[in-house]
């Protein structure tokens, strides 16, 4: 039976593997990376710690499967990344640099700066200060409970007052943006790389 509940503690270890098992556009990345902590890591740790009201957990008979993650305000989070988070996952990284893999060498300049991505325009960052991720494994996928974990992430940011979210998903991923846009997220800007989509919300709902 599939639920979804806020996330805990105890749940990081899990949801870092299932960001690694979705980590190559939606697929296994796990042999991309020696150091299987690495990816997750980065992209969903720091939320358990920055925003855990924001962080939601899809299980199936208890056992995690599948999550959703928000920052309310977007700017607060490069600061405490860049402040709190990146200098203890650098210490922790910095000595087994020479044993990267390719994958791991390419994300490593994420953890000694965020000047990539906060250098997001205002335009964006204004209209739309929340942000968010949302990953599932294969069990969960195609039975309605990535809507019900989306919808259940973007009413929490609504009610916490966000004025609108973005996200940024790889350009070579056209599941996850058909998924976004079924849902109600509109293209922003878009290159080769990657497409940033964007969704108002007013008061305690979403604009769907």
């Amino acid at each position: 039976m599939f639920q979804i509940r806020l996330a805990e503690p105890s749940d990081r270890e899990l949801l870092v593997e299932i960001c690694l098992k979705t980590g190559y556009r939606g697929e296994n990345a796990s042999h991309l990376y020696n150091l299987k902590s690495f990816l997750g890591d980065y992209y969903i740790s720091p939320y358990l710690e920055s925003d855990p009201n924001l962080v939601f957990v899809l299980t199936l008979d208890d056992v995690p499967v599948g999550y959703a993650a928000a920052a309310l305000d977007t700017r607060k989070f490069w600061k405490f990344l860049d402040e709190q988070y990146l200098p203890r996952a650098r210490a922790q990284y910095l000595p087994l640099v020479a044993e990267f893999t390719e994958a791991e060498a390419e994300l490593w300049p994420n953890y000694q700066s965020i000047s990539d991505i906060s250098k997001l325009p205002d335009e964006l960052v204004d209209p739309y200060p929340s942000h968010l991720h949302i990953d599932l494994l294969p069990a969960a996928a195609g039975k309605g409970m990535g809507r019900a974990l989306m919808k259940t992430l973007i009413d929490a940011l609504a009610a916490e007052g966000s004025p609108g979210v973005h996200l940024i998903v790889d350009a070579n991923n056209p599941r996850a943006i058909g998924f976004y846009r079924h849902f109600g997220f509109q293209d922003w800007a878009g290159n080769d790389e990657g497409v940033i989509m964007v969704m108002r919300l007013h008061g305690d709902t979403a604009s769907w």
